[in-house]
């Protein structure tokens, strides 16, 4: 039954791909030199939120999306306009909604109950949440950093500049979807019987890691190689 939805899906996928490639052709990218971004602002700073992994997968995010729903559903809400824009219809968004949601319950454990209780928290459609949260592995844009500097000091970084290519604000120059993601950004502190084991950065809603940080342990990160 999994390999059969699976395979339903692929053309789904690939069309959503496509949409999400297909740039906006008057965009203009600004250069700019930074090196007062960090540390940053306060009035920029990204908040600390705990995930306690002792708590059941359906409520354990409970912290990071249940004041957070306002973002992301407006984050989904222009996600459906900008492919609304590039095919025309609601017909690629009618049919996340329609087979991502059988999808969510053939992924492993926890991530299942997990995903479903972000869907009944935000009142997200629960196809829409499980899009959100396989993106990654059909449009791998941002850079993972592991830098060191002169005095060996080791940096471990990601840029998260997802949304590249997806909708062009000409009044701010800048990618549209960006900005609406940037408010879903979120530090995240996982503790299990009551100690940090270790901490992320990651967008609200979204149940996987990207990088992450254990004190005196290497450090994970998601990447897609790319030989050049």
């Amino acid at each position: 039954a999994a390999m059969t939805c699976q395979s339903r899906l692929m053309p789904l996928l690939l069309l959503l791909l496509l949409a999400c490639l297909a740039a906006n052709s008057q965009a203009q990218i600004p250069t700019q030199c930074r090196s007062d971004a960090y540390p940053p602002p306060a009035d920029s700073e990204v908040d600390w939120v705990d995930v306690d992994l002792d708590e059941a997968p359906l409520t354990r995010w409970r912290n990071v999306v249940a004041h957070r729903g306002p973002q992301l559903r407006a984050l989904i809400a222009q996600f459906r306009i900008f492919v609304r824009n590039m095919t025309g219809s609601e017909l690629l968004i009618n049919l996340v909604d329609k087979d991502l949601t059988p999808l969510a319950h053939t992924l492993p454990q926890p991530f299942r109950d997990e995903i479903v209780g972000i869907a009944n928290m935000t009142g997200i459609p629960l196809g829409e949440v499980t899009l959100y949260n396989i993106f990654y592995e059909i449009f791998t844009v941002c850079t993972s950093i592991v830098a060191e500097d002169q005095k060996g000091v080791l940096y471990h970084a990601r840029n998260l500049d997802f949304g590249l290519f997806l909708g062009w604000d000409l009044a701010n120059s800048t990618w549209l979807i960006t900005e609406y993601l940037r408010p879903a950004i979120v530090n995240i502190r996982f503790k299990k019987s009551g100690q940090t084991v270790f901490m992320s950065t990651n967008f609200a809603g979204y149940v996987g890691i990207l990088t992450a940080l254990k004190r005196g342990q290497v450090q994970p990160h998601h990447e897609r190689e790319i030989q050049r």
